[in-house]
């Protein structure tokens, strides 16, 4: 995280100087086509052998931070996942009740060149994003409770196409490579985990 707020803290240093004029600012939230943390952990959670946990009430959602710097589109985001599991399940002739909660927080950094239409209502923008995530859960088992703990650290090759309704007001379509690296800490388990997967975004943005 301490490298991602310095990248943050030098973006900002450098939308101060004159050479690198900010021409325009704002904010933005994200529409998941697919919920990326399907991607990053299991969909569903095994109690015990007789025992699936779907999940219930899962809320993810992503906040931008757009800056047009020049020729570049530099933008900083935060991301936050919280997800209740809750199922009800017969064992030994007894129903018992099994719950616990995910969260993560993600924040991370996108700097892409970008190129505008000829009447400046679209850009098309291509660059990286870099982003880690702080994830944590406890999962209730036969033996007690497990604590699972994973930093992953996300490198992002991306393209997207933002149309502009408004000259304040932007829809954006991204495709993103999303290349994963962690070690996965489950009690006194650490495994390291590389997973890489294609995904869109639906990104709105609000300028001034």
């Amino acid at each position: 995280m301490k490298k991602i707020l310095l990248l943050i803290s030098i973006t900002f240093s450098f939308a101060q100087n004159e050479g690198f004029k900010l021409e325009r600012k704002g904010f933005g939230f994200e529409f998941n086509a697919f919920p990326s943390h399907l991607f990053l952990y299991d969909e569903f959670h095994t109690y015990s052998d007789d025992i699936t946990l779907p999940y219930e009430d899962a809320v993810e959602f992503t906040l931008y931070f757009p800056l047009d710097i020049k020729n570049l589109f530099i933008e900083p985001f935060l991301g936050r996942y919280h997800a209740e599991i809750k199922a009800e399940t017969e064992v030994s002739d007894e129903i018992i009740t099994v719950s616990y909660e995910q969260k993560s927080t993600r924040i991370g950094l996108g700097v892409f060149m970008q190129r505008y239409s000829g009447d400046s209502k679209s850009r098309m923008y291509c660059g990286l994003r870099y982003e880690r995530d702080y994830y944590v859960t406890e999962q209730p088992s036969a033996s007690g409770i497990i604590i699972t703990k994973s930093s992953p650290t996300i490198i992002s090759p991306t393209i997207g196409v933002e149309y502009f309704i408004l000259n304040n007001f932007s829809f954006a379509g991204e495709a993103s490579h999303h290349m994963i690296s962690y070690d996965e800490t489950v009690g006194d388990i650490i495994t390291s985990i590389k997973i890489d997967y294609l995904l869109p975004h639906v990104v709105v943005r609000m300028y001034f």
